[in-house]
């Protein structure tokens, strides 16, 4: 063989080696690049991790949901049979607990940007009131014939600053304690038509009957039944006297003083929550919630001088506030 046909040859391959290169190359390039593909079409934006089918990404499209973790306790109630409601600011929710503490589920989620405040509970119905920071709304939630929890007529008014607790008398009377108002509003509630409201008791002021913040209010087993209510600013407990028949408040009398002794309050956040049942010795028993750094032992408590409270502005509103 010459020279140049070897060189020929060597240069030059025939063309079914040349086409079966191609189409070698294509193939290659093909399986190399299509699981890829794949795996970009079936993962979720923004999810590392293995491929996803199809039809198991359609049932859950992501992980987590928005919320807290936990149960961050704002409110709490007992149901006609003694089991209890607590409100779950955080999450916007109220969590169902049985007697001895186990969670039950979850009986209703608010919307978004509606925080659950106080709640109350008719021992008859069931309905559950949620008080709420939002004016100027009480909303009302209550069991269909199986048990689950709808929302129901809410009750309104245009005299609603701050909505944020709320108390079920034994008649079905409902009260709303409105903190910036300074004041209380009775509602006799349909859950077709929502509160009518039939009477507003107690003025912005430190006299009998007046108040500063009220922050809290519950009834006791007693007959007729009294109204406690947190007076936070006014650091005392006010005793109103419910008349069914009237639908009206009398006031009563009040205790308690700015103090860190018996029988004085410091905690301008303080709540109250009063239990009914029979006693031996008639009288309610009231419990002042106080910050946990209050119930230590004074050894262990840090050492703090209080003074009275002062005026601040707040977007217009004059709010008391304890100097530190």
């Amino acid at each position: 063989m010459s020279t140049v046909e070897t060189s020929r040859s060597a240069g030059h391959r025939p063309r079914w080696l040349h086409a079966l290169t191609v189409a070698g190359c294509l193939v290659l390039a093909t399986l190399t690049l299509a699981p890829q593909a794949t795996m970009a079409a079936a993962r979720p934006a923004g999810l590392a991790g293995p491929p996803v089918s199809p039809s198991f990404r359609s049932v859950i499209p992501s992980v987590g949901m928005d919320g807290h973790a936990g149960l961050y306790g704002w409110g709490a109630t007992t149901m006609g049979d003694g089991s209890v409601a607590i409100g779950d600011i955080w999450n916007r929710r109220v969590v169902h607990f049985d007697t001895a503490g186990n969670e039950l589920g979850v009986l209703f989620t608010l919307a978004r940007g509606i925080n659950v405040y106080g709640i109350a509970a008719d021992p008859v119905t069931n309905a559950i009131y949620v008080g709420s920071s939002q004016c100027c709304t009480v909303e009302v939630w209550g069991p269909d014939t199986q048990g689950v929890y709808q929302q129901l007529a809410s009750i309104t008014s245009n005299q609603f600053h701050y909505p944020s607790r709320v108390a079920v008398a034994p008649d079905g009377t409902v009260y709303v304690d409105d903190m910036l108002a300074n004041s209380i509003f009775a509602f006799h509630y349909n859950a077709t038509t929502g509160g009518h409201l039939v009477g507003t008791f107690g003025v912005h002021g430190s006299g009998p009957g007046q108040f500063k913040q009220p922050r809290g209010m519950g009834f006791d087993g007693s007959n007729p039944p009294r109204l406690f209510v947190m007076d936070s600013f006014n650091y005392r407990v006010q005793v109103w006297q419910q008349n069914p028949s009237t639908d009206s408040l009398t006031y009563l009398s009040s205790f308690g003083s700015h103090g860190t002794g018996p029988g004085q309050f410091v905690d301008d956040n303080a709540r109250l929550a009063v239990r009914r049942r029979r006693r031996r010795q008639p009288g309610p028993e009231v419990r002042h919630h106080l910050h946990p750094a209050r119930q230590l032992p004074s050894q262990h408590r840090r050492q703090r001088t209080y003074q009275q409270p002062r005026l601040l502005r707040h977007g217009g509103r004059k709010v008391l506030r304890r100097r530190p």
